[in-house]
């Protein structure tokens, strides 16, 4: 049964004053720490949310890049099971900040890109340029993936690739092959610029 008291309350109206509503704007200000503000190195590149696995967005960040080199290279030593490489795969590749200390956002980016081609995930690299455009600056991640479809006979198909190329990335042979593919796609005005 309810109570009357209860309906009373509900029947209240509340007030709640904000300084963006109210006519005392200048109570509201914005502080903003330049110090803080990191730089655009730090950036974010992988294919799993942190979420999926349990993982932080931080994770590599207290990491010394040193360290890490250290430990990829003696696991690159070793025959991981498919289970153990599974997991590096997804921590390796799970978006999160490099590390702070002597490893680039660029250097970490490599070592990925370098670990994909060694292990000829060329599936994988795809994903790694579709979900992060910056990829798409590494000549020779762009030569392994477009090689890879020409070696299966497959030209359609690397020539598709090829758009994920970064336009701003200078190779004699990816701007060979890329006038290949439009004089191949019938844009032959195209390929003459």
């Amino acid at each position: 049964k309810e109570n009357p008291k209860d309906l009373n309350i509900t029947n209240e109206k509340i007030k709640i004053k904000s300084p963006t509503i109210s006519k005392d704007t200048e109570k509201l200000t914005i502080k903003i720490n330049e110090q803080e503000i990191s730089d655009t190195d730090n950036s974010l590149i992988g294919i799993f949310d942190p979420e999926e696995n349990n993982f932080s967005l931080s994770m590599w960040s207290n990491s010394d890049g040193e360290d890490i080199k250290k430990v990829l290279n003696r696991i690159q030593k070793l025959k991981l099971s498919k289970f153990s490489e599974d997991l590096l795969f997804q921590v390796l590749f799970t978006n999160a900040y490099p590390p702070k200390k002597n490893l680039s956002s660029k250097e970490f980016l490599k070592i990925k890109m370098n670990w994909l081609i060694k292990k000829r995930r060329f599936k994988d690299l795809e994903m790694m340029l579709r979900a992060n455009p910056e990829v798409g600056e590494n000549a020779n991640a762009m030569k392994f993936l477009i090689n890879e479809y020409i070696s299966s006979a497959n030209i359609k198909l690397a020539c598709e690739k090829i758009g994920l190329l970064n336009k701003d990335v200078k190779n004699d042979y990816l701007d060979k092959f890329k006038i290949y593919c439009l004089i191949d796609n019938d844009q032959k005005s195209e390929a003459q610029l």
